[in-house]
């Protein structure tokens, strides 16, 4: 299988392309989602039963486009009985299944090795030893039911954005193509597996080109992936129009590449680019995943969400702390 390569434009020495310093905020629009769910909380509230936040549905509601946000508030001010429980329990129990299944599903195509080069080198470092080829859209561990459960979100909270993504990775010959596949070193591999990059793609003016832009995410305000709380999540998780602002350099001086570095993949057929669609699905859901702290092993950090223990408390000095014990998880059987 033939990958692209990835390049350096002329007249540059290093092992970067270069920085464009406008990322945009961590969180795009917090001012309108902030109001957005201040009011989907005074409905809760009004509610019985009364409905629960989760981490993945506050993550949701931090990333996917504000104006379908904003119509299904107005859907459910205006018509709660009809539309309110069922958008909290798409955000609740669908919403962390989805994340979670896409978040740790099986990325890993060919095995780094130590003594043989990879034959398509990091798209990042350029660096052909111990560098493995990854899928952008995962192997789910379940199949076309977490397929089922992802588009549903999909539809739900991305609306028409998502039909080609949807279009995309529906079609089964997809998963296994080059478009599915990029290389990365193996600590890149390690890094994007715990949530800790995302790339935001960017059009070139050349077909046989595509330009990546790396952005380091933070790790997340909530404590556990998979628990509930029944209070204003922005409120609850230190949220605040500065610190939502701000990407997470945590890995920035120990890779040698900040948030903002754009690198340039090449290919002789361009339709063997790496897959636009699948590229803007992983910018969403990976901000998704790290907003709500879904990461598979556990890093300097915190834990990871199959090792429950308080060894280690998790701070960080870029999360402003929170009160823990307020933060429930959520049982295999819950339904909200």
């Amino acid at each position: 299988m033939v990958l692209s390569l990835r390049t350096t434009p002329d007249g540059v020495e290093d092992s970067t392309d270069r920085i464009e310093p406008e990322t945009g905020d961590y969180i795009p629009d917090f001012a309108a989602r902030e109001v957005l769910i201040t009011g989907l909380d005074q409905i809760r509230r009004s509610r019985i039963p009364v409905r629960y936040f989760t981490p993945i549905a506050t993550a949701i509601l931090m990333i996917a486009p504000v104006e379908i946000l904003q119509d299904l508030l107005q859907s459910c001010k205006e018509a709660p009985d009809v539309f309110f429980d069922g958008v909290m329990v798409r955000l609740n129990r669908d919403g962390l299944a989805a994340i979670q299944s896409y978040a740790l599903g099986n990325r890993m195509v060919t095995f780094p090795s130590i003594f043989e080069d990879n034959p398509t080198p990091c798209i990042l470092t350029g660096r052909s030893r111990y560098v493995s080829t990854m899928r952008l859209f995962p192997r789910m561990e379940n199949g076309q039911h977490e397929i089922h459960r992802l588009q549903s979100i999909l539809e739900a909270f991305w609306g028409e954005k998502a039909a080609s993504w949807i279009a995309t990775f529906t079609n089964p010959d997809f998963v296994e193509s080059p478009q599915n596949h990029i290389s990365l070193s193996c600590t890149f591999h390690d890094l994007g597996r715990d949530t800790r990059f995302a790339f935001k793609p960017l059009r070139s003016a050349d077909p046989n080109e595509m330009r990546l832009q790396l952005h380091w995410l933070k790790p997340s305000p909530f404590r556990f992936f998979n628990s509930y709380f029944y209070e204003n999540p922005i409120q609850y998780a230190g949220m605040n129009a500065e610190n939502t602002k701000t990407w997470g350099d945590r890995f920035a001086d120990e890779e040698e590449f900040k948030t903002g570095h754009v690198f340039t993949i090449r290919a002789e057929n361009p339709a063997d680019l790496p897959d636009w669609d699948m590229l803007e699905l992983q910018w969403d859901l990976l901000r998704v995943a790290a907003i709500a702290g879904a990461r598979s092993s556990a890093l300097d950090d915190g834990t990871d969400w199959h090792d429950w223990s308080n060894e280690d408390d998790g701070d960080d000095e870029d999360v402003e702390p929170f009160q823990l014990d307020q933060e429930q998880r959520i049982s295999d059987d819950d339904d909200s």
